[in-house]
């Protein structure tokens, strides 16, 4: 094969220039991770937004209290996480219309599942009034009439079991909660899910930056033409 040599300065520009390349990787993929602050008080959120907006963060996550908070940044997408599973229809339904009233551009809400899903699927989508509903499903295999989430944005949780099952629904995006450290959201990304939630998000950038800075050690300046050390 074919070798070109290159000096230990041009060696040091190509290892920077996939320093860069590893850097904008993480860059694309934290855009897609939504930092669950759900667990903060209200007076903590507005901050704790910047932050992740600092950080690039692609969403936060909240609760109903946190909404108004969260919107004083408007720095990322507010996503509001409406806790509802027991509740009747009609509670769902004005869940969702307040959330987005106090400025939420997505909510989620949980469906328990059974013969009752595609009416809460049809009127939760109507009270939306077209703006981005996402739901959680408690267990996907109980969910009988996969037709009516055909497409929908769809949230499960990282057990395996209930992750696989959530792929079959044919949804839209899927989105898995729970993820703790960086290997496990690179898992999931590269199976295939969408959006990642964690409350895990600082540790998640700090590993992930950090392995896209560590130093690349050059044993020889002989490079082939493809890239490949020469022997």
């Amino acid at each position: 094969m074919e070798e070109i040599i290159i000096s230990r300065g041009e060696a040091a520009e190509f290892a920077e220039f996939k320093r860069q390349k590893r850097i904008t990787e993480v860059c694309k993929l934290l855009l897609k991770v939504e930092c669950d602050l759900t667990g903060l008080s209200p007076e903590d959120t507005a901050s704790a937004v910047k932050a992740c907006k600092d950080g690039g963060f692609g969403f936060v996550r909240v609760n109903p209290l946190q909404v108004a908070r969260a919107r004083e940044r408007a720095a990322l997408p507010v996503i509001c996480v409406a806790e509802e599973v027991n509740s009747d229809l009609k509670t769902k339904v004005t869940a969702v219309r307040q959330a987005f009233k106090n400025g939420a551009d997505e909510v989620i809400m949980t469906l328990a599942g059974g013969k009752e899903v595609k009416k809460e699927v049809k009127r939760l989508k109507k009270a939306s009034r077209g703006k981005r509903i996402s739901f959680r499903i408690e267990d996907p295999s109980r969910i009988r009439d996969k037709a009516c989430l055909a497409g929908l944005p769809i949230v499960t949780d990282i057990e395996e079991e209930k992750l696989e099952s959530a792929k079959l629904l044919g949804g839209g995006t899927l989105t898995v909660e729970g993820a703790v450290g960086s290997l496990e959201v690179r898992r999931l990304f590269e199976g295939g899910v969408d959006r990642v939630a964690t409350t895990d998000y600082k540790r998640v950038a700090r590993e992930l930056f950090d392995e896209a800075n560590r130093p690349e050690v050059f044993e020889s300046a002989a490079q082939s033409v493809d890239g490949a050390p020469s022997s």
